[in-house]
C-alpha cells in the first residue's frame, strides 16, 4: 500500500488598512486644481479687483490670514499635519471623501501616482476637484483627470 499526504495550503493576503477587509475603490473623473499656501492669498477680491492673479485667473485662498507669519504660512492641513512636509505627495479634497481617502491618478501622465486626501477644499466639495498641494501649477486649470479613489 501507497501511503498518500493532504496539502493544504492557506491563501497569502496582501496586508490592508486595519486588516479586516480588502479596500473598495472605484474610478471617476476628476478636475485639476492645486494650492501653495505660501502664495499668501487670504482674500480672492478686494474692492471687485483680484488681488492674486496667475495666468490670467484669480487664484483661490491659499492661507488663513490670521496664519500669516513672517511671510510664511504656518498653519497646518485639515489633518492637523505641517502641509510644509507634504509638498506634492497629498491633496485637499471636498468634504464626502474622508480625510485618508487614496487618489491614484491614472491619466495624464505627468501627474500620475498616489496622492493622499490630508487636507479640505471646501469649493471641491461636490464639484468633483481635487486640489494639489504643489508650489507649482502643473496642469491647466479644471483639465480632467482619470482617478482611482481607495477608501
Amino acid at each position: 500500500m501507497q501511503a498518500t499526504a493532504t496539502i493544504t495550503t492557506t491563501p497569502i493576503m496582501p496586508d490592508v488598512p486595519n486588516g479586516t477587509e480588502t479596500p473598495n475603490y472605484v474610478v471617476e473623473i476628476f478636475y485639476y486644481s492645486y494650492y501653495y499656501p505660501d502664495l499668501l492669498a487670504p482674500f480672492d477680491i478686494v474692492d471687485g479687483v483680484c488681488v492674486n492673479q496667475e495666468g490670467g485667473k484669480c487664484h483661490t485662498v491659499n492661507c488663513w490670514d490670521y496664519n500669516i507669519s513672517t511671510e510664511r504660512c504656518e498653519s497646518t492641513m485639515a489633518s492637523g499635519l505641517d502641509w510644509h512636509d507634504y509638498l506634492g505627495q497629498t491633496v485637499a479634497c471636498g468634504f464626502e471623501y474622508p480625510l485618508g481617502t487614496v487618489f491614484r491618478v491614472l491619466e495624464p501622465e505627468k501627474l500620475a501616482g498616489e496622492y493622499i486626501c490630508l487636507d479640505r477644499c471646501p469649493a471641491c466639495t461636490g464639484t468633483r476637484q481635487l486640489d494639489f498641494l504643489s508650489p507649482i501649477q502643473q496642469l491647466p486649470w479644471n483639465q480632467e483627470l482619470l482617478v482611482q479613489v481607495t477608501y
